[in-house]
């Protein structure tokens, strides 16, 4: 249930990463919803991992606005497309983990 890597992790992939999971608003606004979404629905047998990352691709935009509007910058220039994605791999492999092993942080 693993996602291939096809994105490039960089220096701002990583500090995009490390900011949305650390953030208050943007772990709790986004990121627990959107995993007890998906979890829900692969409870119910609807999971499909196209929309899943789309989900973790919009909390990773999220992620990237909340970061200029702290630190200043305009975010789609900041983070490319491919640091979003990436960061959207790395959350949906963080939610892959905590899901598989049963260790339900959203509830």
């Amino acid at each position: 249930m693993k996602t291939e890597k096809a994105y490039p992790v960089t220096h701002e992939s990583n500090d995009l990463a490390l900011f949305g999971i650390n953030d208050r608003n943007v772990y709790f606004k986004m990121f627990v919803p959107n995993c007890a979404n998906i979890a829900r629905k692969a409870d119910k047998g609807t999971y499909n991992a196209g929309l899943a990352h789309k989900a973790f691709y919009n909390v990773a935009c999220y992620a990237a606005q909340r970061y200029c509007a702290e630190f200043g910058g305009v975010w789609y220039e900041i983070f490319s497309v491919n640091d979003r994605k990436a960061v959207a791999d790395y959350f949906m492999d963080n939610f892959i983990d905590h899901y598989t092993s049963n260790d339900y942080f959203w509830n």
